[in-house]
């Protein structure tokens, strides 16, 4: 969890399931009473996922993205009242979309390679093949035309936001037609007694 502040509000980051506790500890004579907000409005007394402690903090239990907004701490007593606001914005680490571990593709062909991501705040997608960047930045899917036998090998794809990463990897593998090593209509001249080879030499991919 970050903090930040700035005046009278405070940057706070938080990861999706975690709990976490805005601090609110006012003191005055009489004691103040403690109210809290969220987005402008008032907290009721009993809302699910949210209890205000003993001390007025507020705890957030298992948050998740749509708390993300802007929490106001109110204490007042008959002399006046203080106010201080966080800014709270939840996170969530990238997650990949499961994808096929192995791809094959024609020689010569297009091919598409899947990534899937969700994060927040967007994560920034980076492809790598056999360790080296490929590719423009946040480009998914990872499209190959034509692909050729170079274009075979391992692919990776990492996905990155302020919360963490996560990697996909993908193994390319290309499929080349069958095809004569030397053109069907050579002309060979037999001669008698003599041994004929007829050469069916191929090549492909399998």
């Amino acid at each position: 969890m970050g903090v930040s502040g700035h005046d009278n509000i405070i940057k706070m980051a938080a990861e999706v399931g975690t709990e976490v506790v805005l601090p609110c500890e006012a003191q005055g004579s009489p004691f103040p009473l403690v109210t809290w907000s969220r987005n402008g409005y008032p907290i009721p007394p009993v809302t699910a996922g949210f209890t205000v402690l003993p001390s007025g903090s507020l705890r957030i239990t298992d948050v998740r993205l749509i708390d993300s907004k802007l929490y106001t701490c109110t204490a007042e007593n008959p002399a006046g009242n203080v106010s201080l606001s966080y800014n709270l914005h939840i996170q969530a680490k990238p997650r990949i979309q499961p994808a096929p571990s192995i791809l094959k593709a024609m020689l010569g062909h297009t091919v598409a390679l899947p990534c899937v991501v969700q994060g927040e705040p967007r994560p920034e997608i980076s492809w790598f093949h056999n360790g080296q960047r490929v590719g423009n930045k946040n480009s998914t899917p990872l499209r190959i035309h034509p692909v050729g036998l170079a274009d075979q090998g391992t692919y990776e794809c990492v996905a990155k936001n302020s919360a963490g990463k996560e990697t996909l990897e993908i193994k390319l593998e290309i499929l080349e037609a069958p095809s004569f090593a030397e053109p069907g209509d050579a002309i060979m001249e037999k001669v008698v007694n003599s041994k004929v080879v007829i050469p069916c030499r191929a090549k492909g991919m399998k």
